[in-house]
């Protein structure tokens, strides 16, 4: 009993151990506090979530679980990030535990078992995952919890463990779609291990009742739909409501929207991003014109009309689909491309960079590096794929890790290859590394070398493969890091700091007009007014026909009404207005800018412009209720 409890507990003490050290090391770079990408959307829902206003009318554009799960977290722990990404170190280090109890089912080793649940536990690319915002360690237990679920439902043959399988699956679903290609390999799996049982001897009459088929795959598939459920009828409501321009109590029921998806409006974008040879580059968000593409692409459905978001994920699946089958060499290429990423020792970043944060942490710099070979996953997936090779005699044991396997290796073919979408294999992957040494000491303790001859060449030939082109470590941060860090450190008011991250992004990538636009926003709450018209006037130059050019416009107007040069503010805030005539705000500055100019009536006329655009606009109507008091004045007490 103790050695049962003892070995889960060490290896737990063990692998959070590693991450806590990580997190400690990284607490004093200036990135420990950022949210990239998606963790700043993660974050703004969370926040949204808890004074209830998401989901509101606003369909599921990622999964929804992360965000509720990181919100509840909020109101237990706060949004201190110390605290929060301890947690998600908690999560990956119980996730090593059900490592350690899938390989005691699988491969009925203490030895295999411990040796992956080790190898997770100081796992480079799982322990950075671990230390982030993001919904990759939660993923990874609940895929986890789910295999081990379904490994005791197959040899107890109890009710509960279905439904427990099915509650994970279904958790795991609302936190990432990509697990239902799972779905099919596990109906596959479970009738033919109750099939198997039903062709056996007939059970005694004392033995506890086993469920049949129908039984077990009620029990597994009522927790996914009942999961899954809320997050489709949402879904399909707020589908309707962008389509037929409904309020919510005026919304009736109705057929499924084209377009319609279960769980989140992304995949079509992401399909679309991910399946084109010619702009595969382009998706990184660190790439000069990875958001410049990206807006585009969204855009087009748009201005074909189509409403719904979901409508608009179906638009860009057939879209790509289209463009598949009109060059089907080039997509042959990418397959090709995607696949050998998949296996290459390199981690592939999009918005999160493992190298980058090893000048910060000499665990990662231990746990994450390449010389010769990327390590560490450039040698786990060479004795992950000997070790699957040599269990292939005990398929029937193994059916259930290899149909995950190749369910995670099909989603990321389906859409891109990175370090994010490949972290939830790993573990499976260290379970059969753990499987190969295990054998390479049996056969070394034998003196069957010749026998393992076979198996050493296989490694060899998997170690080249899986390490050639492995390339540099990228290990500085790109443009979009730096310049999205600036904003949230303005946004705490740490503004030299958030200065010098926009004048980093802007030397990687100068032609970035938003990086300009917002540093000249924080050089003007610094009062550095010519350096933010400086910046302004670039960014109008960069992008002429960019939607944010009459917001631009107002801001370098507005610099103009604090150097006092009214005149030269005046042309900006109109040329905003030309663009843009119904902007408030610029008819409530243009009106201060003709009242610096003693142009009262004028400013009058703007100030009541922009009360009647907006009647909640309280500057604007202080600001009109000044200068009518001013005209009353001077007809009062006549000109001078």
């Amino acid at each position: 009993m103790l050695r049962r409890v003892g070995v889960p507990l060490g290896v737990f003490i063990f692998a959070l151990a590693v991450r806590l050290l990580y997190l400690a090391e990284v607490a004093d770079s200036p990135f420990f506090s950022f949210r990239g990408v998606d963790a700043l959307d993660y974050h703004q829902r969370a926040q949204a979530w808890l004074v209830g206003t998401w989901p509101g009318d606003e369909p599921f554009f990622w999964p929804p679980l992360y965000p509720l799960f990181l919100g509840a977290l909020y109101q237990v722990l706060g949004q201190g990030v110390a605290l929060l990404k301890s947690a998600h170190a908690v999560i990956g280090a119980a996730s090593c535990v059900l490592v350690y109890l899938i390989g005691m089912r699988v491969f009925a080793s203490r030895a295999v078992a411990c040796v992956a649940a080790v190898i997770c536990g100081a796992c480079g690319p799982l322990v950075y995952f671990d230390g982030q915002l993001l919904s990759v360690g939660l993923e990874v237990f609940l895929q986890l919890a789910a295999i081990l679920a379904l490994l005791v439902a197959g040899s107890r043959r109890h009710l509960l463990w279905w439904a427990t399988a099915g509650v994970c699956i279904g958790l795991s679903a609302v936190n990432r779609g990509g697990i239902l290609l799972f779905l099919p390999i596990v109906l596959a799996w479970m009738w033919w291990t109750l099939r198997v049982e039903a062709r056996g001897e007939p059970q005694a009459p004392d033995e506890p009742h086993h469920p049949g088929i129908l039984q077990a795959a009620v029990a597994l598939l009522f927790p996914i739909v009942l999961l899954m459920a809320p997050v489709v009828s949402h879904n399909q409501r707020t589908e309707r409501l962008a389509l037929q321009g409904e309020t919510a109590e005026q919304t009736t029921p109705a057929a499924l929207p084209a377009g319609w998806l279960p769980i989140s409006a992304n995949a079509g974008i992401n399909f679309h991003l991910g399946n084109h040879w010619a702009k595969r580059h382009l998706n990184n968000t660190n790439h000069p014109r990875h958001f410049v593409y990206y807006d585009e692409v969204m855009d087009e459905p748009i201005r074909r009309g189509l409403l719904g978001p979901f409508q608009q994920s179906r638009f860009l699946v057939d879209r790509t689909l289209a463009d598949i089958q009109a060059e089907p060499g080039d997509y042959a290429k990418l397959m090709a491309l995607k696949s050998f990423q998949a296996v290459s020792g390199a981690e592939i970043p999009r918005n999160a960079n493992l190298y980058a944060d090893r000048p910060h942490s000499r665990v990662l710099s231990g746990l994450v590096w390449k010389w010769g070979i990327a390590f560490p996953t450039g040698l786990l997936i060479p004795l992950g794929g000997v070790g699957i090779l040599a269990s292939r005699r005990e398929w029937r044991t193994h059916a259930l890790l290899w149909g995950s396997l190749a369910a995670q290796f099909a989603v990321m073919l389906g859409f891109f290859v990175t370090a994010r979408y490949r972290a939830p294999a790993l573990p499976l992957i260290a379970l059969y590394a753990a499987y190969t040494l295990h054998l390479a000491v049996g056969v070394v303790r034998m003196g069957l070398v010749r026998k393992g001859l076979s198996g050493g060449l296989m490694l060899a030939a998997l170690l080249v493969l899986c390490n050639v082109r492995i390339g540099e470590m990228a290990g500085d941060r790109g443009y979009y890091e730096h310049c999205l860090l600036a904003s949230q450190l303005a946004a705490q008011d740490r503004l030299d700091s958030a200065v010098s991250h926009y004048e980093e992004g802007l030397r990687l990538n100068p032609g970035y007009a938003w990086a300009h636009q917002h540093l000249g926003d924080v050089l003007v709450r610094q009062g550095r007014f010519a350096a933010a018209s400086d910046r302004y006037r670039t960014a109008l130059a960069l992008e002429p026909d960019s939607p944010a050019r009459p917001t631009v416009l107002l801001k370098l107007g507005r610099v103009r009404l604090m150097e006092g040069d009214f005149r030269r503010a005046a042309k900006r805030l109109r040329a905003a207005l030309e663009l843009r005539p119904g902007f408030a705000m610029a008819h409530s500055e243009l009106g201060q800018a003709l009242e610096g100019m003693g142009r009262l009536e004028e400013a009058v006329e703007e100030y009541s412009k922009a009360v009647r655009l907006r009647p909640k606009f309280g500057e604007a109507r202080e600001r009109l209720a000044g200068a009518q008091h001013r005209l009353r004045l001077e007809a009062a007490n006549g000109p001078g």
